[in-house]
């Protein structure tokens, strides 16, 4: 997916076989518990489904270790699937219109 920068990166669930193609350089996994194997550098974001991340600083700081590396590298963005992270706006928890320069990370409300 295009990220409002212009950067990329693949979003999947991991629920679902690998898609084809090159392997990413690094992966970032929003899940309730610790990911599969994985075979390259990677992140574990407690992330249960259809709640806040675990540690708001962290996650801050992940997903945008996980933007800056997308300017040059394959990127991966995965959870489980069949349920979402996003929650809707009025509930505070991604922000709008941020900007484009700038990675969109949980904020609390």
């Amino acid at each position: 997916m295009r990220l409002p920068s212009g950067r990329l990166v693949r979003g999947r669930p991991l629920s679902r076989p690998e898609p084809g193609g090159p392997p990413p350089a690094f992966g970032v996994y929003l899940l309730g518990r610790p990911p599969p194997e994985i075979a390259w550098e990677w992140r574990w974001l407690r992330w249960p489904d259809l709640r806040r991340p675990s540690d708001l600083d962290q996650a801050r700081s992940t997903l945008a270790e996980a933007w800056r590396r997308a300017a040059t590298e394959r990127v991966e963005l995965a959870c489980t699937g069949g349920r979402g992270r996003r929650r809707r706006d009025n509930e505070g928890s991604w922000p709008v219109g941020h900007p484009a320069d700038e990675p969109a990370v949980p904020v609390t409300s």
